[in-house]
């Protein structure tokens, strides 16, 4: 096993440990994360269109501002998080040209219903499809933030473990599934036990 492996094995661990079972406890950080590296792609969108020569420094401008705009408004970056995310588990299934997958049916049929009404729009259009699931999944996580957080971050956290343990021990798709749903559970009810999901409020 390779030193770079190795040390990409062992970060990846440890997120997904972190995800998995404390992911509520330190979303806020992952929030700032996530506002470091989309402010840094905004910037650099903008940089290209109108001003190649300041790239850095619109970079670093925005990535700082989205920084602190999510660790400060912490719906806000939720809702941006939570927006990309829902979006990209339909872009990757419809993109991918996986059209038979059975989230991507039910949400093309029920389009293909509503298409009626906006006949100048093509509502079953991937980029529809992905912006529609993505605003719903977010609209969600917003007002049901806690839950929303700890489902999240512990299948995602799941997933990267179940990926770490799959390298190690060869698994097959099968046993892969079901260590990642095993794992996902296992967090869900371990962050619902330590941030008091199921405690009565008083």
């Amino acid at each position: 096993m390779s030193i770079p492996f190795l040390v990409v094995t062992i970060i990846t661990i440890v997120i997904g440990i972190l995800n998995c079972f404390f992911g509520y406890w330190w979303f806020r950080v992952g929030l700032v994360i996530c506002g470091l590296l989309i402010g840094a792609v905004v910037g650099a969108l903008i940089a290209l269109f109108f001003a190649p020569q300041l790239l850095f420094i619109l970079m670093l401008v925005f990535a700082i501002g989205l920084a602190i705009l999510f660790g400060v408004l912490k719906k806000v970056g939720l809702f941006v998080l939570c927006f990309f995310t829902g979006s990209g588990i339909v872009a990757i299934p419809v993109f991918s040209t996986y059209l038979m997958e059975p989230l991507s049916r039910a949400a093309n049929l029920a389009l293909s219903g509503a298409s009626g009404l906006f006949p100048s729009l093509n509502l079953t259009s991937p980029l529809i499809i992905s912006i529609l699931i993505g605003l719903a999944v977010a609209i969600i996580a917003v007002i049901f933030e806690k839950p929303v957080v700890i489902i999240i971050s512990a299948v995602h956290g799941a997933v990267l473990l179940a990926g770490a343990a799959a390298g190690f021990f060869n698994f097959t798709n099968t046993t892969k599934t079901i260590f990642t749903i095993v794992l996902a559970l296992a967090g869900i009810l371990a962050q619902c036990g330590i941030f008091g999901v199921f405690k009565k409020k008083h």
